[in-house]
């Protein structure tokens, strides 16, 4: 595991952090429930914000490796999460997080010691340090609740087993009653334990409600669920440490953004096609579509073999790219994990056509535009429109709690940028 080489001595216990992660919210959703004043408790939160609208978050744009971007500060490449579903070569196995047994495990439910979950099965693919990890050597504290990553925390609360029956009605996930156990457990942290360095609270309800029903959903769960949540956090917090606001950064971005999916846009021949071809390349292959994206794994990998599929595949669909080495492939994408050959799909198609009302995933603006907003003590509000990346957010902590870095990698100084000091 790559290791960052810190200068302790500067770790300054008496800030603090708070890091609120809105799963799958764009920023212009955010945007527009704030300026209509739907969202009293983001208002009081953000109050004296930045907001940063041009960030983006990394390819792929779904649920697990933009969240592993967000708490390692590196891109996929280096942190070794390729995709929501992927091949594991060295296990010879496909991991898939979204399934519900993958879920329970990415939140570290087992039945018996030694079980892949133990830790998290996400945690355990973790090829770089969390946030979390770097805290926890500067002799400072972190909590999260509820976020699918939480190794080297102080304190994390998951679901419980039977509290992850309550969210479930037969057929659908009941999204607020999930967000709600999240934020009673991230109160309970915070009257039982003080006010760690780092909070990290994880509201997936916005994520799952627009899938379910679309971005005018989206926004009225934000404001009829997500807000008064936040302004139960804040009442709590303002009754246990009046003074909070002076010494605690706050943070308020998604993991990714979305696209509507139009029907009557997809092109329901394709997996026909791609598969048409793939059996009569001569090769053995495993296919895994990331909804508007494609990954192929071939077993016989030579130079020559995977470019000539490559051409053929270009050639026979119609489709946005496909990418067969690192400098095709989405920054910092390119790895051991990642798929020989990506296809990816023209903007608003997905692969199979529309499962859910609204997906993501792709390179597009709609679902790599994320909402960021930094509140900084003593720092008038403002906006910043210089485009920036989420793997920029773990900097940004470390700035702030004095975890200064003394060394970095070529990759790490490439891919991050400091949003502030």
């Amino acid at each position: 595991m790559f290791l960052l080489l810190l200068a302790l001595a500067a770790a300054d216990p008496g800030r603090h952090v708070l890091l609120f992660v809105h799963d799958g919210l764009r920023p212009d959703t955010l945007h527009e429930a704030l300026s209509s004043g739907r969202l009293p408790n983001h208002q009081r939160l953000l109050a004296g914000a930045t907001e940063y609208t041009n960030a983006r978050t990394v390819f792929p744009s779904v649920t697990l490796p933009a969240n592993a971007s967000l708490i390692t500060g590196r891109y996929p490449a280096e942190h070794g999460i390729p995709g929501n579903h992927w091949f594991d070569a060295e296990a010879n196995d496909e991991v898939d997080y979204m399934t519900p047994l993958s879920m329970a495990c990415v939140y570290g439910f087992t039945l018996f010691e030694g079980s892949k979950c133990a830790g998290g099965l996400a945690n355990s693919h973790l090829r770089v340090p969390t946030v979390y990890e770097t805290l926890t050597a500067a002799n400072l504290t972190s909590f999260v609740s509820f976020h699918p990553y939480w190794r080297g925390a102080t304190r994390f609360r998951s679901p419980t087993i039977l509290e992850a029956l309550s969210f479930w009605d037969g057929k659908n996930i009941k999204y607020g009653v999930l967000d709600r156990r999240m934020m009673a457990h991230a109160i309970d942290l915070l009257e039982s334990e003080g006010q760690p360095n780092l909070f990290t609270l994880y509201f997936a309800g916005t994520d799952g409600t627009a899938h379910e029903a679309g971005l005018v959903a989206e926004a009225g769960y934000l404001a009829d669920v997500v807000d008064p949540l936040i302004g139960q956090f804040l009442d709590r917090l303002d009754a246990m440490r009046p003074e909070w606001r002076q010494d605690t950064k706050v943070i308020l971005t998604s993991d990714h953004g979305r696209t509507d999916c139009d029907p009557t846009a997809q092109d329901l021949t394709l997996p026909e096609r791609i598969r048409a071809v793939l059996a009569t390349s001569g090769g053995s292959y495993r296919l895994i579509p990331n909804g508007p994206a494609v990954y192929i794994y071939l077993y016989e990998v030579t130079e020559e073999f995977r470019n000539s599929l490559a051409a053929r595949l270009r050639q026979e669909l119609n489709v946005a790219a496909v990418a067969s080495t690192e400098g095709e492939m989405p920054a910092g994408f390119y790895s051991d994990r990642a798929p020989h050959l990506l296809v990816t799909l023209p903007e608003g198609q997905f692969y199979g056509g529309c499962h859910e009302v609204t997906g993501h995933g792709s390179n597009f603006d709609d679902d790599r535009k994320v909402p960021l907003h930094i509140v900084t003590p003593g720092d008038p509000a403002g906006i910043a429109a210089d485009e920036i990346s989420t793997t920029s957010v773990v900097r940004t902590i470390l700035s702030w709690l004095g975890v200064a870095i003394k060394k970095a990698s070529t990759n790490q100084q490439r891919h991050w940028s400091i949003v502030d000091c």
